[in-house]
Order: C-alpha cells, then structure tokens, then sequence
C-alpha cells in the first residue's frame, strides 16, 4: 500500500489574500510516498522559483500540522500523543527554507536537506530510522559539490567542509551511534577537537580548543573525566589537576594566572577541598590561605594586603570558633569579635576604621539581625537572615536616607510586594513576587509619577496586556504576551500618539499583515507574514517569510 503526502511550493502574488485570488502553483508539487514498510522516499531537486513563498505541508491520516517548538520557525505534522510523523520544514528568518525533511514515529526517515537563504541546497541525505543512511553531499553557494561520504545503516564516517573545501570535521558512527574518533578543525585546518567514542560514550583522551587560545586536555573513561586534566590559554596551563575514577576533583589542584605565576595552589579528596589552601596576588604573595577537613574549613585562617595580615580567624569544622581579629593595611587594629561554635557578632569595617556591617551568627551561618552602614554612619541596608537566607522585611536607602528598596523574602525568595525608588522619592518600581516569582502587575516608572512600562506576570513571565509610554506620559507601545511569548496584537505609536506600526504576533512569530505609517497617518508598507502555521488548504497560499507589497 502507497500513502501519498504532498508538499507543495507555491508562489504568493502581490495583494493576493484569499484562496479564490490564490496563483497556481509555480513549481510541481514534491510528491513523498510511503510504502507498507512506512519508509518515506522524497526525491528533492533544486528548486530555481523565488524563494519569498510559502511551503504547505499536507499531514497524513491520523496526523496535524502543528508549529515547530519556539523560538524555530516552522512547521511539522504530528499524531494526537504529540508524537512528531510526516514531513517537516524549518525556515530561515526571512521565512525562506532552511531544512526540510520527514519522521516516522518520531525518527528523522527520508530524504533531507538544508538550503540557504537563497534557496540553493548546501547539504543533503538521507535517515532511516533515526540514523544517518545513504549518500550524504555537501555544497558550495555556486553549487560545487565540497564533498561527500556514504553510510550504510549508521555505520561509516561523516564529514563535513568548510566553503574553501578544507575539512571541517570527522565523525565515526557504527550502527546509529559514535563509535571510534571525532574530530574537528578550523578554517586555518588548526585541529580544534580530537576525542574518542564508544557505543555514544566518550571513552579515551580528548582536547578541545587550541592551546594558544583555549584548550582543555583531559581523559574520560566510560562516560566520566578521570586521571589528569589541564587548562590552557594563550600558550599557558592556567588550571592543573585530577580527577578520580567517579569524576571527582581528587588530588593536586593548581591554577595560574596570564602571567605563568600562581593563583591558588591547594587539593581535592573525594571532590572536597582537603589540606593547605593558598591564594595569591598578581605579584606571586600570599593574600589568602589556610586548611580544610573534608571541604570545611578547620584551624587558623589569614588574609593579607602586600606582607601584612589584615584578617585572622580560627575555625572548627566549617564555622568560625574564637577570636576574629582585623587590621588595616598599615597593621593598625580594626577591631575583635569573639565568637563561640559561630555564634556571635560578626563586623566589618571601612579603610578609616568606622563599622561598615554587623551580622549575627549563629552557628556559623547569618541568623538574625544584618545591618550594613555608610562611611558616616547612616543605615545602608537593614534586614534579618534566618539559617542563612534573607528573611523578613529588607531595605535599602541612598546616602540621604532616603528608602532605595523595600522588599520582604521568606526563606531567601522574595515573597510579597517590592518597591524601588529614586532619591528624590519618587517610585521608580513597583511588583508583586510570590515564592521568588513575579506574579501579577508589574509596573515601572518615569520620574514624576509617569508610568513606563506596565503589565501582568504569570509564573514569572509576561502575560496578557503590556504598556509603554515616554517621559511626556504619550502611549508608544501595546503588546500581547502568552506564557512569555508575544501572541496577539502589537501596536508601535510616534510621539503624538498616532499609530506607526500595527500587526501581530502568534506564539512568538509575527503573523498576519503588518502596516507601517507615517505621522500623517499614510500607509507607507505592508508586510503579510502569513500564518504561524503554514495552511494546508489547496490553493491557500501563506508567506512565512512576509511578501511585500
């Protein structure tokens, strides 16, 4: 039994809307028949008509057009369950052809190609159940053929070329699958991968990248980076260390600055920091240093500015245990703060010695009263934490003291209203937040109280009617969104509140016609961007790419 399906090419005319204005087909129709085994054979040929036309896919039994997954601009046909069967197209943004080719139960099977802009095939071949089968070719613009390779059944080498005809990459496959080596290069013919695969898991060494710009060298083993792995950029290691047989960092860790000279120098055990940690300077001196237990920080710790320690902590277990000392960076004494299992009082100060914060411990971690102050003294930030995270109400004020940001969090989300202001007052934000989500009205602000910008959050994305207005108080946008994507009217106006451009928008994508206006209210373009989803109506034509006129 033979089930045909059509894709039909057709050439929209100047201010032809409706099917009875519709022109006839330019080209024949590309005829894809399926025989009992459900294999679907399309021959493709190029095609010379102008490419501002409009692909209509014909669905087989049982099966719908639906659009392609956004932010693709196409269109494909699939079952009732969502399952992916038929033809499918994929277009470029100016809504000419990029891809096109057919599934079966989900797989790529058939004939496929990918075009440019112009219309001209740059690569074509075919799948059979899922995988690569068949003679693949590749193209030049003018139509030269860059080369070629044949895999039966999955199995054989794929290649690819850059447009001078250097190779471009080189990939194993053996039943469907990577299986062997990979490797790709640059137009210069610099090798810029080389790694190994077995049965789809990389297996064996692996460099990506070039050493004099960046390049990692590494081992995996069955799926996992294990043994050694370096970092390099611009002819220098700039990270050294080693993994274990689980990909766990395990061993010597080291990482380097441009220059060859050392930023931290330390190891891992079991993918925890583990011994003696150091840090330092662009001038090779220590600036930070001390040891960890099983990734947690234990005994005395130090920080320094040039030769002079400025910071001094002792710690049991990951929290602060005993007395924190600080200094400036001529050594003067900044202040102590004593702290018992990592409860206490911990502070901070600016250069002149003044307390720039307080936060208080307990157990090492903020829990309670935070307050942070300017150079004078005056409240910068004032909140709580609890276990760690911001909870409860925080705010922010300018140097004046006037409020900057009022917000309150629940356990480090931001949970109720939030507001920011100007200096001088004036609310420049207002929004609504539910478990560290925007939801509901969103609202911004000119100076003066003049709205900018307002609408609706759902979920944390935009949703229903938009707004935007200037400084004078003049409307110049309206927009639609569902669930994030723009989907419904869109009207852009000039600065006497007259419309400039109006159309709209389907799930992302403009559709439909467009006009643009002059101040005078003149129609001075029109673009029909046809519909989201190409119609498979005899002799309906639809312009996904917007035909002019």
């Amino acid at each position: 039994m033979i089930r045909v399906i059509a894709l039909t090419l057709v050439t929209a005319g100047v201010g032809c809307s409706s099917p009875a204005n519709a022109p006839a087909p330019t080209t024949a129709p590309i005829v894809a028949t399926t025989d009992d085994a459900g294999v679907l054979a399309v021959p493709i040929d190029p095609i010379d008509a102008a490419f501002d036309a409009a692909p209509l896919i014909a669905c087989g039994p049982d099966t719908r057009v639906v659009p392609a997954p956004w932010p693709a601009r196409g269109a494909e046909c699939a079952s009732a369950d969502g399952t992916r069967d038929g033809p499918f197209l994929r277009f470029h943004p100016d809504g000419t052809i990029a891809t096109r080719g057919a599934r079966a139960g989900g797989r790529l099977d058939g004939a496929y190609e990918e075009r440019d802009r112009a219309g001209r095939i740059r690569r074509a071949g075919a799948y059979r159940a899922g995988v690569l089968d068949g003679t693949w070719r590749q193209l030049t613009a003018d139509g030269r053929e860059l080369g070629g390779f044949t895999i039966t059944a999955g199995t054989g080498v794929e290649r690819h070329w850059h447009d001078d005809g250097t190779l471009a990459a080189e990939i194993d496959w053996k039943d469907g699958v990577r299986d062997g080596r990979a490797q790709a290069w640059d137009s210069r013919g610099n090798r810029v991968l080389d790694e190994h695969w077995r049965a789809d898991v990389r297996d064996g060494p692996r460099q990506a990248g070039l050493r004099s710009q960046l390049q990692i060298d590494e081992t995996w083993k069955d799926g996992v980076v294990t043994g050694a792995r370096n970092v390099w950029r611009k002819g220098r290691i700039i990270v050294e260390e080693h993994l274990d047989a689980r990909g766990r960092l395990d061993g010597v860790w080291r990482s380097f600055r441009n220059s060859g000279k050392k930023r931290e120098d330390g190891a891992y055990r079991g993918g925890r920091r583990d011994g003696a940690w150091a840090w330092y300077d662009a001038g090779g001196i220590k600036e930070r240093g001390g040891s960890y237990i099983d990734g947690k920080r234990d005994g005395e710790w130090g920080r320094w500015t040039g030769r002079v320690m400025t910071w001094r902590a002792s710690y049991q277990a990951g929290v602060v245990d005993g007395e924190l000392v600080q200094w400036d960076w001529r050594g003067r004494e900044l202040g102590r703060d004593t702290f018992v299992a990592g409860d206490g009082v911990e502070r901070t100060f600016h250069l002149g010695g003044a307390v720039a914060s307080e936060t208080t411990l307990v157990g090492g971690k903020p829990h309670g009263a935070h307050v942070e102050r300017f150079l004078r003294g005056r409240v910068a930030t004032r909140g709580a934490f609890a276990k760690g995270k911001r909870h409860g109400t925080w705010q922010m004020f300018w140097p004046g003291g006037g409020l900057k940001v009022d917000a309150r969090y629940d356990h480090g989300k931001v949970d109720g209203a939030y507001r920011r202001l100007r200096d001088s007052g004036d609310v420049a934000l207002e929004a609504t937040y539910v478990a560290g989500r925007r939801e509901g009205g969103y609202v911004e602000f000119h100076t003066a109280g003049v709205r900018a910008l307002a609408g609706t959050y759902k979920d944390d994305v935009r949703d229903g009617a938009w707004q935007s207005w200037d400084a004078g108080g003049v409307l110049r946008l309206e927009a639609t969104y569902r669930a994030g994507l723009l989907d419904g009217p869109w009207v852009e106006r000039h600065p006497d509140g007259s419309v400039a451009v109006s159309g709209a928008h389907k799930d992302g994508h403009r559709v439909g016609v467009w006009r643009v206006y002059a101040l005078d209210g003149t129609l001075t373009e029109s673009v029909d961007h046809g519909d989201a989803v190409p119609r498979s109506v005899t002799g309906q034509a639809t312009t996904p790419g917007g035909t002019r006129r």
